[in-house]
């Protein structure tokens, strides 16, 4: 079977059967690879969101987090999936004990964690969009301690008294998905001081 296309890009409604056929290149090849950006698609459609926190302290894992958390409180049924996209924090001035940070997550958080503290920021990456179904913020108790998943960076402790020293940043590609009554936090080996550490994290929030 042949199958037919048109060359060029179109632009479409959406729930509109193309009449043109599948899109083609001008030598009759398919075009399947990305025509915008990676994200561009859930971006546009407002579903890719950041938080970023500044200036931010660290604790180890605990019951009572202090860094970014960022929790998936939607229903089981009906509700998201938190599907993860890149991770960064950086350590600009801290003690000597704070070597490692590392990503946790924890299960189980059927309700919002207390004694939250807001995030420096919180957007959906359609800027203008509205805000995530999920709950970002800089310090909660949660219900259980979350456990390590996965390092960031390691930092010298020299940083105590050379400064800016290191940061890390990942592409997790969608590869960690955070269900319901889930969530990830920024943690480290031992805790950092106040305004050491500059955090952030990008995720597409997708139905159940």
């Amino acid at each position: 079977m042949l199958l037919q296309g048109t060359v060029g890009p179109t632009l479409e409604s959406d729930g509109v059967s193309p009449t043109g056929g599948l899109r083609q290149g001008r030598l009759g090849d398919g075009i399947v690879s990305e025509l915008h950006g990676r994200y561009y698609e859930q971006v546009v459609r407002k579903n890719v969101f950041t938080a970023y926190c500044a200036a931010q302290s660290l604790s180890a894992v605990g019951t009572g987090m202090v860094g970014l958390q960022i929790w998936n409180g939607s229903p089981v049924v009906g509700g998201i999936n938190i599907v993860l996209l890149k991770c960064y924090a950086m350590v600009f001035a801290t003690s000597a004990s704070l070597t490692r940070i590392f990503l946790a997550t924890g299960v189980g958080q059927t309700a919002a964690p207390s004694g939250q503290t807001a995030a420096t920021r919180v957007s959906n990456n359609f800027i203008g969009g509205t805000g995530p179904q999920a709950t970002a913020v800089a310090a909660g108790t949660f219900t259980a301690a979350p456990t390590a998943l996965f390092p960031i960076l390691h930092n010298t402790a020299a940083i105590a008294s050379t400064g800016q020293d290191s940061f890390g940043f990942f592409d997790f590609e969608g590869s960690i998905i955070l269900p319901p009554q889930t969530y990830f936090a920024f943690a480290g080996n031992a805790a950092a001081g106040a305004t050491s550490c500059d955090l952030a994290a990008m995720w597409e929030e997708v139905p159940v």
